[in-house]
């Protein structure tokens, strides 16, 4: 896969997409059946311009399958820096192979009724498509839908030789995007995913989302691009979390209930985490921790959020802790998956000098070598950031196709579970590697 990316961040859309057909055009390139359109668009612009935007790239562009979404675009500042900034990122994506390009409507995987979860009503799973799928004896969990049959799979993909061949998916998203991955987690394993969840859109569109796919702008929905890769290039997906800093050591869960940490090392949770701040912020005091439970409680407030690093199996998930008890001692940790006895957790929060820098130089990203070798990368942006107002007529070349969004990132390499999360900072990114 080869990608070629340009940035413009002209105020106005019509002249930023004359920018960067332009220089793309320059290339040289062969608009072939290989090749594909990914593209992002900040919210900054008029919502006609920004809804007839797909439209507007693929008549110049020969029809060519796109895929992208309204979110935050990054150009290059200096060798591995890229700075948040305003206006339209258009990537050019050449490969060896035709990608094979699928959309999924935002309602076609949700249930219809007002039941309570992802399950849909028991007394009317014989009267809706959704409950003819629902199955009492593959229900095991709350929190996911144990029986996710082949139809939720895009036509494009369900042949089995297909699915089989598959390196890489790319794709753009609304926040509900859980069932279908839990389908690609069972039907499409060998495939590594990469993917963003757009940025929210009701003021700037008027839609919930604004995702792309080929001419159209859908207000919610999954649409992406499926790649065949050669064999002598591996495709990598890996994920960081940079500013976050641990609290204590690992601890093993010993009971638990869904997404509820009920003990910790056959004692309670919740005093082990008041424990591991209390001893940051008084590493001279072991003793009084029940004492301290409530004031420390109120530190942990939107600017103090706290995480839970949850190990398993040999993989490691970051996760927001979303509440606590601390008169039981639980802790809730914001998972659709359920927590298991023997898994280990580690807490940790954002460094405050991390958060400080990051959003005063409005979310730059130092990449890593290895990271900025990437192809694809897609990051968290801090909802407290704001984006660079760069020159009307800028027009900045990259290597690689960054893109960002408060709401979050898909991932998932081979053979391990594609997992979406919105932690600030973090980032995914896609290589390949011989």
């Amino acid at each position: 896969m080869n990608i070629k990316t340009v940035v413009s961040s002209s105020q106005s859309l019509k002249r930023a997409i004359n920018l960067c057909c332009e220089k793309i055009e320059g290339y040289g390139y062969d608009i072939s059946d290989h090749a594909a359109l990914i593209v992002t668009v900040s919210g900054t612009y008029e919502r006609n311009e920004i809804i007839t935007l797909p439209r507007d790239l693929r008549k110049i562009f020969k029809d060519i399958p796109l895929v992208g979404s309204v979110a935050e675009v990054f150009v290059r500042k200096s060798a591995n820096e890229y700075q948040r900034s305003s206006g339209l990122s258009v990537s050019l994506v050449h490969t060896f192979e035709k990608p094979i390009e699928y959309y999924v409507p935002g309602n076609s995987l949700r249930s219809q009724n007002k039941s309570v979860g992802r399950w849909p009503k028991y007394d009317n799973r014989e009267n809706s498509e959704n409950g003819k799928r629902f199955d009492l004896a593959k229900f095991n969990s709350v929190s996911r839908a144990g029986n996710v049959d082949l139809d939720v799979i895009p036509e494009p993909l369900r042949n089995q030789q297909t699915r089989d061949e598959l390196s890489v998916m790319l794709s753009f998203s609304d926040n509900e995007p859980h069932e279908l991955l839990q389908a690609f987690n069972w039907y499409i394993p060998n495939a590594s995913k990469i993917g963003l969840v757009g940025t929210r859109t009701p003021f700037v569109t008027g839609t919930p989302y604004t995702i792309f796919h080929n001419d159209d702008a859908y207000p919610s929905g999954f649409s992406g691009l499926a790649f065949k890769s050669k064999l002598s290039n591996k495709s990598i997906v890996s994920s960081g979390y940079p500013g976050l800093a641990t609290l204590g050591n690992p601890l093993a869960i010993t009971k638990c209930r869904g997404n509820i940490v009920l003990e910790l090392e056959n004692s309670n949770a919740m005093r082990h985490l008041l424990r591991s701040i209390n001893l940051r912020h008084r590493p001279d005091s072991v003793h009084g921790v029940d004492s301290l439970m409530a004031s420390n409680l109120k530190n942990i407030s939107p600017d103090k959020q706290m995480y839970a690093k949850l190990t398993g199996s040999g993989t490691s998930k970051i996760y927001r802790v979303i509440g606590g008890d601390p008169t039981k001692g639980t802790i809730a940790i914001e998972t659709t998956d359920d927590l298991m006895p023997g898994m280990k957790i580690e807490f940790g929060y954002h460094t405050a000098d991390h958060h400080a820098e990051s959003l005063s130089q409005n979310f730059v990203l130092r990449l890593s070598e290895e990271v900025a070798n990437s192809t694809v990368l897609f990051t968290v942006v801090h909802p407290d950031s704001a984006p660079t107002k760069l020159g009307c007529e800028t027009v900045i070349e990259n290597d690689i196709f960054i893109a960002g969004s408060e709401a979050g990132v898909i991932f998932g390499q081979t053979e391990s579970e594609v997992t979406y999360a919105d932690i600030p900072f973090m980032i995914a990114n896609l290589s390949f590697r011989k």
